[in-house]
């Protein structure tokens, strides 16, 4: 029976509803064939392959989890394992605080360089090597006594145990890396083996480390005073005779000397010669050497006496008059 039978039917019968029914049929068949229809047909032939495809993406997801949870079940958590060289101590920002690595340098290479260098000047006994990791000093300075080189030779093994120690426990990186922990531990090892330079305090090795760590040396203990006296050694660099003329006429003052008869000597004796060395009439003594050596600022007592430490002159107590005399011991130059 087609269509048209049924529909001839129903208009000829008495039923309303089929021919109600006949219409609503008739109408779905045109508008299926609209091509407003098969717009929408395509419509939904897309959401249904947009559905297909999700659910493909969420399958592959649930594998990954599934495959993730396996490996342990005890924690279903995604984990991510660091690199073991990574996660070492040696790569952390505090390290490249504490040991200042140059460019290009790691902190473990900067721990080694200095300590390199540590090792260097202290393989010998003669504190003379550690001339070369004084800081603000100069090839022409003369005022390294050889008791100011034994204190840097002490600090320099000082700080090279403690380095060790410290490049030591990173490495093993069973506990938790204190610099002052090794420092503590190198001052109990050494004990008293460097009086009178033993330290007691292991702050004092972590000071000497931020000394050492910026350039790769130690500053001169006594580096204002340098700076401030520049031109006065200057002036007896360059006259190396009336330096020893002069020291000769100090301590022939013992224990009498004083910064102030040191400056008397200097302006009333040694300039004067001086200034006949260079062929300046009486009158332009002794202006004229305080102007080419630029000796201004040092013109007063004062500098004289810290001259006078740095050339191996030095104050002791005498309980007898109870007071401070000078005395000089030519070996400490």
């Amino acid at each position: 029976m087609t269509a048209g039978m049924i529909s001839e039917m129903a208009e000829k019968s008495d039923l309303p509803f089929l021919s109600r029914q006949v219409s609503f049929d008739k109408e779905n068949e045109e508008d299926r064939n609209s091509p407003s229809s098969a717009i929408l047909q395509n419509q939904q032939i897309l959401r249904q392959v947009s559905f297909d495809e999700d659910e493909q993406h969420r399958a592959a997801l649930n594998n990954l989890v599934e495959e993730s949870q396996q490996t342990d079940k005890s924690d279903p958590s995604p984990v991510f394992i660091i690199p073991e060289e990574l996660s070492s101590y040696w790569h952390s920002t505090e390290a490249k605080k504490l040991f200042r690595p140059k460019e290009g340098e790691t902190a473990k290479e900067s721990v080694d360089a200095m300590i390199n260098i540590l090792q260097q000047v202290t393989a010998s006994n003669d504190p003379m090597d550690c001339r070369s990791i004084i800081k603000g000093s100069n090839e022409n300075y003369t005022l390294l006594n050889s008791n100011d080189l034994r204190k840097v030779r002490a600090k320099a093994i000082y700080l090279r145990d403690a380095m060790k120690l410290a490049r030591e426990t990173i490495d093993k990186g069973k506990e938790a890396f204190n610099f002052q922990r090794c420092a503590q531990q190198v001052i109990d090892t050494l004990g008293d083996h460097f009086e009178p330079y033993s330290v007691k305090s292991p702050g004092t090795i972590g000071i000497w480390l931020r000394d050492f760590r910026e350039g790769r040396g130690f500053y001169h203990s006594n580096i204002r005073v340098l700076l401030e006296l520049e031109s006065l050694v200057s002036f007896f660099d360059e006259e190396p005779g009336l330096c020893e003329e002069f020291k000769s006429q100090l301590v022939s003052k013992l224990p009498q000397l004083s910064s102030k008869i040191a400056f008397d000597l200097f302006q009333n004796n040694i300039l004067p010669i001086a200034s006949e060395k260079r062929g300046y009439t009486p009158n332009e003594t002794p202006q004229k050497i305080i102007e080419e050596f630029r000796l201004e600022k040092n013109m007063h007592h004062i500098h004289f006496h810290q001259w006078l430490k740095l050339e191996g002159f030095q104050q002791e107590y005498y309980s007898e008059t109870q007071s401070l005399i000078w005395t000089y011991n030519a070996g400490e130059e």
